[in-house]
């Protein structure tokens, strides 16, 4: 009652507070995500390599992806990056060598992409 005798809940002042709470509102969940990420466990690697048996290229082509974006070492991901490039399916072989691109930071386009992309595995 004080509160409003004052004038605390006028028009700027909840302008403000509505303004804060949004601001804080679109942050957060980012900020939450950010820390998931960086404290995955060290068994989700060893998880997408099980997935690479997967019977649907699409399954197979989103592990690719997903190792080449894992915050962890390249020598970790490259078994995984290496059956990928050798997959039968066009789908798999052309994500994994996107992960590899991303990984090394070149640029990997072409006929023969897929086979600089295996070179590079190797060389990790």
């Amino acid at each position: 009652r004080g509160a409003r005798l004052r004038g605390h809940f006028r028009g700027p002042n909840v302008v403000a507070v509505a303004a804060a709470i949004a601001f804080l509102g679109l942050l957060l969940p980012d900020a939450f995500s950010e820390y998931r990420t960086r404290t995955t466990p060290d068994d989700a690697t060893a998880r997408d390599l099980a997935l690479l048996g997967h019977r649907d290229p699409r399954v197979r082509a989103l592990v690719m992806e997903a190792l080449g974006y894992r915050p962890v070492p390249s020598d970790q991901v490259a078994e995984g990056l290496t059956r990928g490039l050798a997959d039968p399916d066009p789908l798999v072989v052309d994500a994994a060598v996107k992960a590899v691109a991303h990984r090394a930071g070149v640029v990997l386009e072409g006929q023969d992409a897929a086979g600089r992309a295996a070179q590079i595995v190797a060389s990790w």
